[in-house]
């Protein structure tokens, strides 16, 4: 009685299968990357956090969280630049928090002497030998010695040149995006489950009419009028269900025009059997059979379900008959010169004939 209740729900089965096909490599992409942060917090070392005291840019850079974002009211330049490869792409900054300078390498090839209400976004930076140089033409403009300088100096630097941009773009596109994606697909397979008319296969049953509607049909179709089934494929009376490990397909059998079947060799050098199903205003599909008989039963059915399927372009599935036909042509010519001679040599059998009886 089970057995039977399971063949009625085939139509669910046949999408709880393709769901299964989806879920196994998403599950997988997210039991990997999950260990991979537990084991390696490199996610949230990268993440920018928001900073609004210089207590808490000091804890983030205890735990080698480096990348913060802050609000400056106003910073002014300092007068030295930074360089790479001879070119200026930045300048050293400087604003008072608390009493402490603070330093800012912002990204620039214009400095302008006051920068207000400018939210940084930057890499926490110890002193450096371009900074510890800074610092000490800094002091020695201001006319103070470079000890007596560093006691009212913080002592980390917000870098805006060193965020790292790119690194965090792959981040996000090795693992966090994968990680969004796989959560997601986990998710909805729990809602195909529970509402199979909202499977991705079962979206273009909507061009036939209400999604959900149609999919009630096709689904009462299969339980009391399935007409043939073997292998992967299900015939009803209006409808082809051809069910493959990661997707099943709809084919409305009123729809087909055309149908032609053809030998296809793929790369890897094995041989499938392909029917080309079309109507060139509503569809085209084209379905791969390993097994000949599997097509032929397909073509046979929808021939005798519509009538008005057009096989003139169809295609002998058997090359072996035409290598079968050429070889009997040199037979037939030599047959046909074979009746010619004949035909030369009976007059003169009969004058020979006449001549003896004579």
């Amino acid at each position: 009685m089970k057995i039977q209740d399971l063949k009625k729900e085939r139509l669910n089965l046949l999408l709880l299968k393709n769901t299964v096909v989806m879920l196994i490599p998403a599950v997988i992409v997210f039991v990997v990357i999950f260990i991979l942060v537990r084991q390696y917090p490199v996610i949230y070392q990268m993440t920018c956090h928001d900073v609004d005291t210089l207590e808490e840019m000091q804890e983030w850079y205890q735990k080698g969280c480096y990348n913060v974002k802050v609000r400056i009211p106003s910073m002014k330049y300092t007068g030295f630049d930074y360089y790479e490869d001879g070119k200026r792409t930045g300048a050293y900054y400087y604003t008072f928090v608390k009493n402490e300078c603070v330093f800012l390498l912002m990204k620039t090839k214009t400095p302008d002497p006051v920068l207000e209400g400018k939210t940084v976004k930057g890499r926490i930076l110890a002193d450096s030998i371009s900074l510890t140089a800074m610092k000490n033409g800094f002091a020695k403009e201001l006319g103070l010695d470079y000890d007596s300088f560093e006691a009212f100096v913080y002592p980390l630097l917000l870098s805006e040149i060193d965020y790292p941009y790119l690194e965090n773009f792959l981040i996000w596109t090795g693992l966090i995006l994968p990680y969004i994606s796989a959560a997601m697909v986990i998710l909805l397979s729990v809602v195909w489950t529970i509402l199979p008319y909202r499977h991705p296969s079962v979206r273009q049953l909507s061009e036939f009419g209400d999604r959900r509607l149609v999919y009630q049909e096709v689904k009462s179709q299969c339980k009391n009028r399935l007409i043939q089934h073997n292998y992967n494929y299900y015939i009803t009376d209006e409808y082809l269900l051809v069910s493959n490990p990661a997707t099943t397909d709809f084919i409305r059998i009123d729809f087909i025009r055309y149908i032609s079947g053809h030998i296809v060799t793929r790369r890897n050098g094995t041989q499938v059997y392909r029917l080309t199903m079309s109507n060139p205003e509503k569809m085209f599909y084209e379905k791969d059979f390993r097994s000949e008989a599997c097509a032929d039963e397909i073509m046979t059915v929808l021939m005798r379900l519509n009538p008005k399927i057009d096989n003139r372009t169809m295609k002998i599935f058997d090359t072996g008959l035409q290598e079968d036909a050429e070889a009997r042509k040199p037979e037939t010519n030599s047959t046909e010169s074979n009746e010619e001679e004949r035909k030369d040599t009976i007059p003169l059998e009969k004058e020979a004939a006449e001549s003896s009886d004579i």
